[in-house]
C-alpha cells in the first residue's frame, strides 16, 4: 500500500502535506523527541550508565558486522 504523503496544487509549484503526510510528519517527530535524541546523546556524560554501556556494544556489534561484511569505513 503506498500512501500519498503530499498532493500538488493544480495552480503552480505548491505542494501540501496529505492527513496521511501529516500523520507520518507527527509519528516521525514523536519518534525523534522520544527515541532517538535520548539514543543520540547517549554517549554525554550525563546519560544513564546502562544507555552509554548499551550504546558501546550496539556500536561494537555494528562495527563486527562491517568488518565481516568487509564493507569499506565511510568517508
Amino acid at each position: 500500500m503506498r500512501l500519498a504523503l503530499t498532493a500538488s496544487a493544480p495552480t503552480g509549484c505548491v505542494t501540501t502535506l496529505t492527513s496521511d503526510g501529516l500523520r507520518l510528519a507527527v509519528f516521525y517527530t514523536k519518534v525523534h523527541d522520544r527515541m532517538l535524541r535520548p539514543l543520540m546523546a547517549g554517549d554525554q556524560p550525563q546519560a544513564p550508565p546502562p544507555l552509554r554501556a548499551a550504546l558501546r556494544v550496539i556500536d561494537a556489534e555494528v562495527s563486527r558486522r562491517l568488518a565481516a561484511a568487509r564493507l569499506p569505513p565511510a568517508a
